[in-house]
């Protein structure tokens, strides 16, 4: 498992103990990394909820994790970051991963996660770097996503980690 993989299970595992709603949200189902990732890292007792613009993407996850659909742990939403369909303050964790270098409002997603996120709860967001060896865009567009998303998230939640990798960053930060 590469290190990224490992070190989000890690934050979800350890953020969910804290974590004061059991309701998790993954923006950006993409090819579903994500989301298994967090299926995996959170107690049981946890929802959790992925959107995506792309129905391919969800009908994707949903097969790919149709026990967890069926038993009502998993609920795909089709939404995109910028316009989340919940109500204030629902999740208690969400997390955007390799996702916000494809969102057109960096602004208006991350302002969607706040929103949406419950007091005491933590937002965590993941990205590549400009030179990182994963990444398969342009640096251009890496170094302007990740200039931005730092300056807004530290608007927007206290941040409680910040850790940048040659390949990787991680922002975790949490709503006060």
């Amino acid at each position: 498992m590469r290190q990224w993989r490992r070190e989000l299970s890690r934050i979800y595992g350890a953020l969910s103990e804290e974590a004061p709603v059991k309701r998790a949200l993954d923006v950006g189902t993409g090819m579903g990394v994500n989301l298994g990732l967090m299926l995996s890292s959170l107690p049981r007792e946890f929802e959790v909820y992925s959107v995506d613009v792309d129905p391919g993407a969800l009908d994707a996850a949903r097969e790919a994790y149709r026990a967890e659909v069926d038993a009502g742990r998993l609920v795909l939403v089709e939404a995109p970051a910028e316009e989340l369909p919940f109500s204030d303050e629902y999740f208690g964790l969400s997390a955007a991963a390799t996702v916000l270098h494809h969102v057109s409002d960096r602004r208006a997603a991350l302002g969607e996660l706040r929103r949406t996120l419950a007091r005491g709860g933590f937002a965590v967001v993941m990205d590549w770097t400009p030179g990182s060896r994963l990444n398969p865009h342009s640096p251009g567009l890496m170094e302007e996503s990740m200039r931005e998303v730092f300056s807004v998230f530290e608007e927007l939640f206290y941040v409680e980690d910040v850790r940048i990798y040659r390949d990787y960053y991680v922002l975790v930060g949490s709503r006060r």
